[in-house]
């Protein structure tokens, strides 16, 4: 891997990751011996540099809040697929796979919800995401449309259509970025706590404490985060 580990960073880490797993396989079933030279901890790392010092993080673009609302009223006035889903992973401040692969089953009209399933999410864990009235509204005008079990067309639609559709309102900035926006937005608002704005985002506490202790998916305080954010993307 020393050839590639500057030059093409991501992919010798992920290479050497995937024979770390591979070798350890070996081990537990007795077909090497107890040592791992693909292991990273104590070993690799006194011969490699760490592959955060060579690739600094690249943060997604993400489109100033404040620019939210105009962008969202020209995905209403669109009115095609692509723009009905952007619309739909804005208001619930959720990924673009996870809106793409939307199913009518995870849907809860009497319940105001979006269960997505473990399987689906970045973080492994199931996640009630609640709908606010736009977010219903829209869905209503969907199942006029219905074409099988996807929410948005027969087949989830390409991560590269909707990301065309977005750089035709809002330009340079990226569809992942729009978490990073309702953040932005959250965080000036300054009116909910942090622990309920991570369980928005579907993201696990940073304090192992708080992990431990919280059990509730804190649905109805996210409910309320949920309304006020969609009330300022689309005003009703």
């Amino acid at each position: 891997m020393s050839p590639i580990w500057a030059t093409k960073t991501e992919t010798a880490s992920r290479v050497r990751q995937r024979l770390e797993a591979i070798l350890d396989w070996a081990i537990v079933h007795d077909l090497r011996g107890a040592d791992n030279p693909a292991r990273w901890k104590n070993n690799l790392e006194r011969v490699l540099p760490s592959p955060a010092r060579i690739s600094p993080v690249k943060h997604f673009s993400a489109l100033p809040y404040q620019d939210l609302p105009d962008v969202c009223q020209q995905l209403r006035e669109a009115d095609t697929l692509s723009a009905q889903l952007l619309l739909f992973a804005i208001l619930t401040a959720s990924r673009s796979g996870e809106a793409r692969g939307a199913r009518w089953g995870e849907i809860s009209f009497d319940g105001k919800s979006w269960c997505i399933p473990a399987e689906r999410k970045k973080e492994r864990r199931e996640l009630a995401i609640p709908l606010a009235s736009q977010a219903i509204e829209l869905l209503n005008v969907r199942s006029q449309f219905r074409e099988g079990d996807f929410v948005f067309g027969a087949k989830p639609l390409s991560d590269v259509a909707v990301s065309k559709q977005f750089k035709r309102v809002a330009g340079s900035y990226t569809v992942h970025g729009l978490r990073s926006t309702f953040r932005q937005w959250a965080a000036e608002s300054a009116k909910y706590p942090e622990h309920v704005l991570e369980k928005v985002l579907g993201h696990a506490s940073k304090n192992p404490l708080v992990s431990v202790y919280q059990r509730s998916d804190l649905f109805d305080q996210r409910a309320l985060v949920m309304d006020d954010w969609a009330g300022y993307c689309l005003p009703e």
